[in-house]
Formats: C-alpha cells, structure tokens, sequence
C-alpha cells in the first residue's frame, strides 16, 4: 500500500509540471504493459 501511495504522488507530481508530456507518456506505458501480459490457461 505505501509503494502504491508513493508512486501515485509521484504521478501526481509528474503530471503537474507538464501535463501534455504526462499524458503522452502514460498511455505509451499503459499500452506497453498490456502488450506483455500473458494471461493464464485455465485448464
């Protein structure tokens, strides 16, 4: 929960000083981490 919280204000943080550049990152990120995930088979 702490790790959660300190990422989110660094989040926070990040988008307040340029939030065009925030934006663009984070969906680049988001899309990336979407790519990788593999789910698991239910057999």
């Amino acid at each position: 929960r702490e790790i959660r919280t300190r990422i989110s204000q660094a989040c926070l943080d990040r988008f307040k000083q340029n939030k065009m550049d925030f934006k663009r990152r984070f969906i680049i990120v988001d899309e990336i981490c979407i790519h990788r995930y593999t789910p698991e088979r239910k057999e």
